[in-house]
């Protein structure tokens, strides 16, 4: 019998939810954005909270918007706006509630895995009895490095003025500078010694420079010496 009383006066809820995604990656030091989807297919409207629950110390947390009157849902009608549908199994084509939580990692947070979780609970502002129903929000963030670091090392590279530093450009400088040093004292290393092989005398390896054209060849020379030599043999003979 009491509750044959009490039944009528129950305020009943529906509490739908639906998440458009579960997990993300992110850089320590960056944010990323979940968008939770909520309708009410009880009888009569409500207010809806969400709360943290699991949440790691040091992360950042803001939920736009929180703790606002759910109202019963009512199939949406064209013309149809940009926001978000879905489409309910007896009942057609919604419009829900959309709620946005945005998460910020810190900077000094380790590269990982970490689960965070939420919690909406609904309740009514009212004097009469009412059920009270809860859901949980559950999200998987890997943090993959940290872009301030990154950050830094790269604009350490770089001066002031979005060029290499000084001491950089200094030693390519220095580097072009001795090369091409080295270039000139090859070719010169080069002509130097292509001078003296033109001096040289291939038979007896002494400078011939400025010598008469028919002592430079060996051949001749041989020649010129044996006859040389039969001349004065003939002579030594003809008068001993």
């Amino acid at each position: 019998m009491l509750i044959s009383i009490l039944l009528p006066a129950t305020y009943s809820v529906s509490l739908g939810s639906f998440i458009e995604k579960d997990s993300d990656s992110i850089k320590a030091g960056d944010s990323t954005s979940f968008e939770v989807l909520f309708w009410n297919s009880g009888e009569d409207s409500y207010t809806i909270k969400i709360s943290k629950n699991t949440v790691p110390d040091g992360w950042g947390v803001s939920i736009e918007p929180n703790n606002f009157l759910l109202e019963k849902i009512k199939p949406a009608e064209p013309p149809f706006d940009g926001g978000k549908y879905i489409n309910l199994p007896g009942v057609g084509v919604i419009k829900p509630s959309h709620i946005k939580i945005r998460i910020d990692a810190p900077g000094g947070a380790k590269p990982g895995n970490y689960d965070l979780s939420f919690r909406a609970r609904t309740y009514n502002h009212g004097n009469e009895i009412s059920t009270s129903q809860e859901t949980d929000i559950n999200f998987r963030l890997k943090v993959i490095g940290n872009s301030e670091k990154t950050l830094s090392s790269n604009l350490a590279s770089i001066g002031s003025s979005g060029q290499p530093n000084k001491e950089s450009k200094n030693k390519t400088q220095t580097n072009e500078t001795s090369l091409q040093e080295i270039n000139i004292n090859n070719n010169s290393s080069l002509s130097l010694q292509n001078e003296s092989n033109k001096d040289l005398n291939p038979l007896t390896g002494k400078v011939i420079s400025g010598t008469p054209w028919f002592l430079t060849n060996p051949i001749l020379i041989i020649i010129l010496s044996f006859v040389g030599i039969l001349l004065v043999s003939l002579v030594i003979y003809k008068y001993a």
